[in-house]
């Protein structure tokens, strides 16, 4: 991401990268499920634990990752290039 970063900004070519964390997504119910299964919970429980280890204690939606990517795309995002962006409620800075 980088290289192309550098390479592209003379063409007006922006490159972000954005790093979604737990989604409210089939996938994270799949994950609970198998949790539950294992440690013999209810998927809800299962739900609650996951969140849990997510500083604002929820998944998000995919429409908040999509408002974040949305911006980027915007002029209003005109000068960001070659960012990482964690759209992940904080979980990255506590793991």
């Amino acid at each position: 991401m980088k290289t192309i970063c550098i390479n592209e900004a003379k063409n007006n070519i922006r490159v972000n990268y954005v790093a979604p964390g737990l989604m409210a997504t089939g996938r994270i119910l799949e994950r609970a499920q198998k949790m539950a299964d294992e440690q013999i919970i209810s998927v809800d429980k299962a739900l609650r634990n996951l969140d849990e280890k997510i500083p604002m204690e929820r998944q998000a939606k995919a429409s908040e990752v999509a408002e974040v990517v949305t911006f980027l795309v915007s002029e209003r995002a005109s000068f960001i290039n070659g960012e990482d962006i964690w759209v992940d409620r904080g979980a990255a800075i506590v793991s």
